[in-house]
């Protein structure tokens, strides 16, 4: 078998590791970041079929935009539902196709860095991890994040050692995207800059080309926002760096609760014990023969991101961007084993673990919601599909698992005036998530909204009567 059929079945086996519970419902552990996604998506087919207009399903009717990434995904996943009718499984293709896409980017990079075997050895290991395998099927735009980022370096770094005008408009457009998806694969500069640096020294501050790239990478995401920010209802970007980055910028990066969980899920959720022993030797061990400063520089980049951004939000998918430089550090130490034949049984044995471990810690992220998925199939076959509703918990899974729009409440915030107030900006039904309501705001509901039945026992509210 010839050697370039090995990443094609390493991309094939990735690919069906994520192809696991395809048509699974978006009722899994990060359902609220998934059935965002997917509402934007059905918002685009069914009210406006135009990417610069995204619209969520809450908080009130359309039009509903809102301030978010360039909603590439979305779209392609719109597309597909055109084509194909609203299942679950166009949905999770997109990001399947953009992981194997990365695990291919990912071999090119470090082939071209270091050589052939810790390519393969590198890739695989992407191949493998486990929040790779889960947000690589997850309907959320990461993986087309890391699909950008990986080909963002990789393309820059060609243009780099060619400096051939093909090459530089590649990582121009890989860069440009890189930065519309997600606005943290901005940490890419620092490799980026070294690797220029490492080329031209201090002469490419007289590069006219640096300037360009800078100019045409970073444009299009300030005239998409500058654009967005005035139409939108909901300012999420802009919010979520105001009220969660920027405040008490450092003081967070000092609290061992924070560190303690972006350590426990780098080194059990994305690399698994055995995988992070492995990154941390791959880190240390130096190989004299390469020049290693982008995959050095593109590390600090990540590990100063966790500590700025994700001890402050605690959310597993934000570890993603260390994924594919721990996986080539990772294939590198494993490169060592494999190159000395009286070491392949122990490289065998590191690699199995990983496989086993990745298992143990992934397996729970599929487990489903069962009672919101059932609580959604009543809500949608006892109301209208034109109604708005009222759920009373904070995350919109229910909204989607009953294919509706509406207001998300919180229940301790639950008022009669709150409920009229709904009513009258067009609400029609108040649906309890989990649990009945009691005390004086059943009785008023009682008295004063219809009442329908569901074979839950977990009662509708119809709010006109």
């Amino acid at each position: 078998m010839k050697k370039k059929w090995i990443i094609v079945l390493i991309i094939i086996f990735g690919v069906l590791l994520r192809l696991y519970k395809i048509n699974s419902p978006l009722a899994d552990i990060s359902a609220w970041r998934q059935v965002d996604t997917d509402s934007i998506a059905r918002n685009f087919l069914r009210l406006k079929f135009n990417i610069f207009y995204p619209q969520l399903n809450y908080d009130g009717p359309p039009p509903n935009y809102a301030e978010l990434e360039f909603q590439l995904v979305p779209f392609l996943i719109a597309l597909l539902y055109k084509l194909g009718g609203i299942k679950v499984i166009w949905a999770r293709l997109v990001p399947v196709v953009f992981g194997a896409g990365s695990i291919y980017l990912l071999y090119l990079l470090t082939r071209e860095v270091y050589d052939e075997q810790t390519a393969y050895l590198s890739a695989f290991t992407f191949a493998v991890l486990p929040l790779n395998i889960y947000f690589q099927r997850a309907v959320m735009p990461e993986s087309a994040m890391i699909f950008f980022s990986v080909g963002s370096l990789y393309f820059f770094d060609q243009w780099i050692k060619t400096e051939r005008k093909k090459d530089y408009c590649w990582a121009v457009f890989f860069f440009a995207f890189a930065l519309l998806i997600k606005l943290p694969t901005g940490i890419l500069v620092l490799p980026l800059f070294f690797l220029a640096y490492e080329k031209f020294g201090l002469s490419l501050f007289r590069r006219g080309e640096i300037y360009l790239f800078g100019i045409l990478t970073f444009s299009p995401t300030l005239i998409y926002y500058f654009f967005l920010h005035q139409i939108a209802s909901h300012t999420f970007v802009s919010g979520i760096a105001k009220e969660q980055v920027f405040s008490n910028f450092f003081s967070s990066i000092f609290e061992s609760d924070n560190l303690s969980y972006v350590l426990n899920i780098v080194c059990h959720d994305l690399l698994t014990p055995i995988g992070s022993i492995l990154f941390v030797a791959g880190l240390i061990y130096r190989r004299r023969d390469k020049k290693e400063v982008l995959i050095y520089s593109w590390t600090v980049a990540v590990i100063v991101y966790l500590l700025v951004i994700v001890t402050k939000i605690h959310l597993e998918y934000y570890v993603l961007p260390l994924a594919p430089v721990a996986a080539i550090l990772i294939g590198k130490i494993l490169t060592v084993f494999f190159k000395n034949k009286d070491y392949i049984c122990l490289g065998l044995v590191f690699i199995s673990y990983l496989l086993i471990q990745s298992y143990q810690e992934i397996r729970y992220y599929y487990v489903l919601d069962r009672e919101i998925l059932n609580r959604g199939a009543e809500v949608n076959s006892l109301t209208p599909q034109e109604s708005l509703i009222i759920i009373d918990e904070l995350s919109p899974v229910l909204l989607h698992a009953s294919d509706r729009m509406g207001w998300r409440i919180d229940r301790k915030e639950l008022t009669i005036d709150l409920v009229e107030e709904l009513k009258n900006k067009g609400a029609d039904y108040y649906v309890p998530a989990r649990t009945p309501l009691s005390g004086e705001i059943k009785n008023y509901f009682e008295e004063n909204y219809e009442v329908i039945s569901t074979p839950s026992g977990l009662e509708i509210y119809g709010l006109h009567r």
